[in-house]
């Protein structure tokens, strides 16, 4: 018994260390890149990088994601600072599932209309990235990045051919014909296909509509059913396609941020991003207690582009 007490609270001592550890790390190396003078102005900078996902979406197990709660957070924040005079969105994301990139542009759309905001394209901009950048009073983009792709995509994989020769059978008990639609254990049917489908053009008829209130004026007469394809441009073509204002870098759009907000050129800016956890949620983390939520598998309409990115299925889920 004494041993086993011994053992535990040396496993104790052990995660309570290493929690420190890891607590100072993120408070005594992060720094804002560009200092700024307190009460004075500034120009926020927000980054948006990596897929943009809920926590609980598939999504999480292929990189960095943008959670649309977090990002909110963070939009209100610099919404609410009467000394945030303008706000550059950095955006280096290839899009993500349909719900949460809408709702990151419903949280650039509100701040745009308290803020002066604009989005700068590092290397994607492409499909949901894209939506959310609508919003923004100007969009400028790297010369060589990729910017657009304005479509959505689903994807079905399915391996029953597969089992089939491993001798495995799948048995599925479902409360309707089409609960299963999308399962990877059989083939998919003309109906689902069609289903399926009409989901697709039902989303993209939403994305395409905002790309038209936003830059409808903007994109080249000639140039509609190219932007509507899906296909990706790189910024250069894009600017003069119209789906951006500028090709520049990070510095010209921090400087147009400034120049629409009326704010003087040396104005500084600072890095404004999601606070960094606790001493206690670090150790919740480390012992499985807290952190990201439990990823599930849904049917979700990915808007994302470059491929591959997810192979989402349709599960037997209670709804």
């Amino acid at each position: 018994m004494r041993e086993f007490v011994k053992i535990l609270a040396l496993l104790i001592i052990v995660i309570v260390g290493l929690s420190a550890a890891v607590y100072l790390a993120l408070t005594m190396f992060t720094h804002q890149y560009y200092p700024y003078s307190a009460g004075r102005g500034y120009v926020a900078v927000v980054k948006i990088d990596g897929s943009i996902a809920y926590s609980s979406s598939l999504l999480n197990a292929f990189g960095s994601t943008v959670d649309p709660e977090d990002i909110s957070k963070i939009f209100r924040s610099v919404g609410d600072d009467s000394l945030a005079k303008a706000v550059v969105l950095l955006v280096n994301s290839p899009g993500g599932s349909a719900v949460a990139s809408r709702d990151v542009f419903e949280a650039v759309r509100k701040l745009s209309e308290r803020k002066t905001v604009v989005v700068h394209i590092r290397e994607y901009g492409t499909s949901g990235a894209y939506l959310i950048s609508l919003p923004a009073k100007y969009i400028n983009a790297e010369p060589d990045s990729l910017v657009g792709s304005v479509g959505v995509i689903s994807v079905v994989v399915t391996f029953s051919d597969l089992l089939d020769k491993l001798g495995v059978k799948v048995y599925t008990f479902k409360s309707g014909m089409l609960k299963d639609i999308g399962s990877p254990y059989r083939n998919i049917t003309s109906s689902e296909i069609a289903i399926l489908q009409e989901i697709v053009n039902s989303t993209f008829k939403t994305f395409s509509s905002e790309v038209l209130n936003y830059r409808g004026g903007k994109i080249a007469a000639n140039r509609f059913d190219e932007v509507f394809s899906g296909r990706p441009f790189t910024g250069r073509q894009a600017v003069e396609v119209g789906l951006i204002d500028g090709v520049g870098g990070f510095d010209d759009a921090v400087m147009k941020a400034r120049e629409l907000a009326g704010l003087p050129r040396d104005t500084p800016i600072r890095y404004v991003e999601p606070p960094k956890p606790g001493l206690i949620e670090i150790i919740y983390r480390i012992l499985g207690l807290g952190g990201r939520q439990k990823i599930m598998l849904n049917i979700e309409v990915v808007a994302m582009w470059p491929l591959p990115v997810v192979f989402k299925e349709y599960m037997a889920v209670n709804s």
